[in-house]
């Protein structure tokens, strides 16, 4: 029971890492200004999402019960990976 959690947890935290990585290229002029501070919430955003789907597949695989924790960490990370591999190539 406590896959799901972690892996809604961490979908939850990959969300508010990429808008803070968002809004962080927006309100940067030049790419200088913030990029300590892009590269090391991208690589943690990318951290969270690894973990998030790791924890979504033990989840599936141990049949935790079905409901939204579960759901969203399972599929909200394979939309956010599909959708970083659709952008990134």
């Amino acid at each position: 029971m406590i896959y799901k959690k972690w892996a809604y947890k961490f979908f939850i935290y990959t969300i508010i890492l990429n808008i803070i990585v968002a809004f962080l290229v927006i309100n940067s002029t030049m790419f200088n200004t913030h990029s300590l501070q892009i590269m090391i919430c991208a690589i943690t955003s990318s951290l969270f999402l690894l973990l998030g789907l790791t924890f979504g597949i033990i989840s599936y695989k141990k049949k935790e019960l079905n409901d939204l924790h579960k759901k969203l960490g399972l599929y909200g990370n394979l939309g956010i990976l599909f959708l970083v591999l659709l952008f990134k190539y």
